[in-house]
């Protein structure tokens, strides 16, 4: 049994001698799944627990749209609605997959997309059709009730952006997850919308191919067919669009027009991550989120049931003891989605002792995804919430008061959160050392604050303001990192790039220049604060240990300023 599976996964694990992923397979499409079973015959018995941290990025075409009745049983009628109308009076849960813009005037669809080249010229999609044609109009939504229409992924092409597979295909996908009530009166309740976004460059694969269609049956959707050729991230009868890598040092832009009302708080895989949003009337907007593809880890893990600590099994599985979760049926592998933010930097923290180093795959993603009002109150708590609810959902603002971006395989994807102590915030990533060629990886982190939504979490006056930002090893020790703040149209822009893990935390720090200390930072010569604003200077390098550490015939590679052997090993 596969425990906890999610369609989007982020991944750390244990890795033979022999290369993880053939040559001819590209990392996009690498499945971690049969290597850690042929590796690890102990998760048929369970005598071996597993876990699986990594994101492919691939959010297209993983769930059909489809709008359902929750309150009506399965067995008494088809729940699923043609149309927001039919839904009307009833709980419903939708998922909304965006098409294009049909007009000026449409709400809730994808109003353009753009590349853009290394050498800055901008290149216009052309050839866009819908994955797969026949379901363009799943169901007919209500931009009045924040319903939009169901649609499907797109295929588009960039001429002269090619990619690693020699196309010029990417499979453009946006949707919208929420839960909510439509009386006959008119009102209604809204509970707490998802969105997702990605972009994947394609193969176009012909084959015995079947889109998949939300299906239901007594005992809910249709699993089957949901998961049927989970490597095809589009579909039309008889092709597959199966993903390649992104061309890394091309950005790609994608402008939205929506009027969801989300917590004000996106977070991303996006290198230099920016977005843009304006208020057009009516919690109406237009968003343009850009930046090039990351590449981001991917590994797995595995420990013996025995030695399994209880607060694994917790947060992993919902146990107490093996002898709890034996009473399922195996394998145990918990596999952990990074859109589950604070839950899946947690479970990599249980998971640390146990995974090696190297990853076994090095994807390109790019993706966005907002964070739920639970997610911002388990990241940053109540206080974070008030700040967002107060700027970025006020009349008249943008609806934007952060975006976090990150090439780290898992991370804290709320708001940072506040430490009073030293008057900071603070920001976990997670990743393995060493990437699949055996080079250090390089850790990129990137912040886009509002800055009324920074003062307010920081309790500032509107008097000008000091930031630094800086990075510090699991040891507490400061690492040597490039680092730059500035502050632009009304957002802080904070970013840190070149660090190490396995997980180190990012703290920023601001201030009214009133309070900064005698021995203030100093600016770093590689960026251009504003006037109100100050940079931290890097620390002294300093050098990097690598040593084995034994526990009867298993090996562990550890590396670090000040590394130490896990619980139960020793020094080789």
């Amino acid at each position: 049994m596969r425990v906890k599976r999610f369609a989007v996964v982020v991944a750390l694990a244990l890795i033979s001698t022999a290369p993880a992923i053939a040559a001819s397979t590209p990392d996009e499409q690498f499945d971690p799944w049969p290597q850690l079973q042929q590796e690890n015959p102990g998760l048929a018995t369970g005598a071996t627990l597993g876990a699986i941290f990594g994101d492919f990025g691939n959010l297209a075409g993983e769930t059909p749209s489809y709008l359902n009745k929750e309150d009506v049983p399965l067995r008494d009628a088809t729940p699923l609605c043609k149309s927001e109308e039919e839904c009307i009076g009833h709980q419903v849960s939708m998922v909304a997959n965006l098409g294009f813009c049909h007009d000026a005037n449409e709400k809730n669809c994808i109003q353009d997309v753009v590349a853009t080249t290394s050498s800055g010229e901008k290149i216009e999609y052309k050839n866009q059709k819908y994955f797969p044609a026949a379901q363009e109009l799943v169901f007919k939504g209500n931009p009045g009730a924040q319903a939009p229409n169901g649609s499907t992924p797109s295929v588009v092409q960039f001429p002269k952006i090619t990619n690693s597979a020699g196309t010029i295909d990417y499979a453009i996908n946006v949707y919208v997850i929420d839960r909510f009530t439509h009386n006959l009166d008119g009102s209604g309740s809204y509970f707490d919308p998802g969105f997702l976004a990605s972009i994947n460059a394609v193969e176009l694969v012909k084959g015995s191919y079947t889109p998949r269609v939300a299906q239901l049956t007594p005992n809910g959707f249709d699993p089957e067919a949901l998961s049927r050729n989970s490597e095809c991230i589009v579909m039309e009868i008889g092709i597959c669009g199966k993903p390649v890598p992104m061309p890394r040092d091309v950005s790609f832009s994608l402008t939205l027009r929506l009027n969801q009302t989300f917590y004000g708080w996106l977070h991303g895989r996006l290198n230099g991550g920016t977005i843009v949003s304006k208020d057009v009337g009516n919690r109406n907007y237009v968003v343009e989120i850009s930046g090039k593809p990351s590449q981001v880890p991917v590994a797995m893990g595995v420990v013996a049931a025995k030695d399994a600590p209880t607060k694994l099994l917790q947060d992993s599985w919902g146990v107490q003891s093996i002898e709890a979760l034996q009473k399922y049926s195996k394998p145990f592998v918990s596999t952990f989605a990074p859109v589950r933010g604070t839950y899946t930097y947690n479970g990599f923290l249980n998971w640390l002792p146990f995974l090696k180093d190297k990853a076994v795959a090095m994807p390109t993603v790019w993706s966005v995804r907002n964070i739920t009002k639970d997610q911002a109150v388990a990241t940053a708590g109540d206080q974070a919430l008030k700040c967002l609810v107060k700027t970025a959902m006020a009349s008249g603002n943008n609806g934007i008061a952060g975006f976090v971006n990150t090439n780290a395989t898992s991370y804290m994807s709320g708001p940072p959160t506040y430490n009073s102590a030293d008057q900071s915030l603070s920001y976990q990533v997670a990743a393995p050392h060493f990437t699949t060629d055996g080079s250090e990886f390089q850790g990129l982190y990137s912040l886009q604050i509002r800055a009324d939504t920074a003062r307010c979490i920081f309790n500032l006056s509107d008097a000008p303001v000091k930031a630094t930002v800086s990075v510090t090893s699991s040891d507490g020790i400061e690492q040597t990192v490039a680092t730059s703040v500035n502050l632009k149209d009304d957002f802080y822009y904070f970013q840190a790039s070149g660090f190490h893990f396995s997980a180190p935390t990012i703290k920023l720090k601001l201030f009214n220049s009133a309070a900064v200390p005698s021995a203030s930072p100093t600016p770093t010569a590689s960026t251009s604060p504003s006037k109100d604003v100050s940079q931290v200077r890097p620390t002294a390098p300093r050098k990097i240990i690598v040593f084995n550490c034994v526990k009867g015939k298993v090996v562990k590679k550890v590396s670090g300023v000040n590394p130490k052997c896990p619980s139960g090993y020793k020094k080789a």
